[in-house]
């Protein structure tokens, strides 16, 4: 079983971010365009961060880690609205694009912890 995230580490990864990673994206210029929608749709502020989602990233890549859930830690969290997090339409999840800058992002905040 995977334990949820502890609501001190959900509060220190949101404080953290401010903002959904998809309109840090947006500002980077990655994205083109992003508009965050809550689990059930509805648009909402990218800094609304009462509707922001944890989203676990796979930060080091060896063989078979993608098929396990990335540990609950602030290594691996990141803030996301539920489109991002978990896109409609048969996506099984944000596209390497979004994936690959995920890990930028997070290596960047802990360099120590991710030694090349």
């Amino acid at each position: 079983m995977i334990d949820p995230p502890v609501y001190d580490l959900r509060d220190d990864v949101i404080r953290r971010d401010r903002v959904c990673f998809g309109a840090r994206l947006v500002t980077l210029g990655v994205l083109e365009s992003h508009r965050c929608k809550d689990t059930w749709g509805y648009p909402h502020l990218s800094s609304d961060t009462g509707k922001l989602q944890l989203a676990h990233v796979w930060v080091e890549f060896s063989q078979g880690v993608y098929a396990k859930k990335a540990p609950t830690d602030k290594y691996h969290l990141l803030a996301e609205c539920a489109a991002l997090n978990v896109p409609s339409g048969g996506d099984t999840g944000p596209s390497e694009l979004v994936r690959e800058w995920e890990r930028k992002y997070l290596r960047s905040l802990y360099p120590d912890a991710y030694p090349d």
